[in-house]
């Protein structure tokens, strides 16, 4: 029944120009034609067009901030002089806080679709980002509300759609340890899912 509803909905023009309008980057004018709740909805029956598209914008809000503070391990970074390089950290002035809010509104849509399990050089950005602002800040006071939402939903509980990644599991512990002591246990309490992928996520120990 659910494949029968999708495929008229995957045809309709209206469902692909809103796509189109999206693949286009032009979010702030299709923003306000639904509700977030059906964006949401569209991500989890059309995820590989909404929540692939979802993810890309993302990913390109993401880009600028990572190519700053991370760029690709192993390659220098040749628009940038040593003393440009070795200033960075104190003239950036980006937060952790500007980071979710920048990505957090597309990525919470695709979190019912676990779109992220097909995005993992996104999700390895974000870690990576992430460990950078907070080795930066070094402050032990625990993340703002908004942060430790974006943690909570979604970073914590997505590592469980790339089922057994040890190397996921450390980039997302290169940010974890740096937050203070109660906030990680405290994260580790609300991520109540067991299993691997989807079944680990929003289901509770038996």
């Amino acid at each position: 029944q659910l494949q029968k509803a999708v495929i008229p909905l995957s045809s309709s023009p209206l469902i692909n120009i809103l796509l189109i309008l999206l693949r286009w980057r032009k979010w702030d004018l299709v923003k306000s034609l639904l509700q977030p709740e059906s964006w949401e909805k569209l991500c989890s029956l059309l995820p590989e067009r909404f929540g692939f598209a979802f993810c890309d914008l993302a990913q390109e809000k993401l880009h600028p901030i990572h190519q700053s503070r991370v760029g690709t391990p192993g390659l220098a970074k040749p628009w940038q002089t040593s003393e440009e390089t070795a200033s960075l950290s104190s003239t950036d002035e980006t937060s952790v806080d500007d980071v979710v809010a920048t990505v957090s509104e597309f990525l919470y849509f695709t979190i019912n679709a676990g779109c992220i399990k097909f995005r993992p050089v996104l999700y390895c950005q974000l870690c990576r980002v992430f460990q950078s602002l907070l080795e930066q800040a070094g402050t032990e006071d625990p993340p703002s509300d908004l942060t430790y939402e974006f943690f909570q939903k979604f970073m914590i509980p997505s590592l469980s759609l790339f089922g057994a990644n040890p190397a996921l599991s450390t980039e997302v512990w290169s940010f974890l340890k740096l937050l203070p002591y109660a906030t990680r246990y405290r994260l580790y309490e609300d991520w109540k899912g067991v299993g691997l992928e989807r079944q680990g996520l929003g289901s509770t120990p038996s």
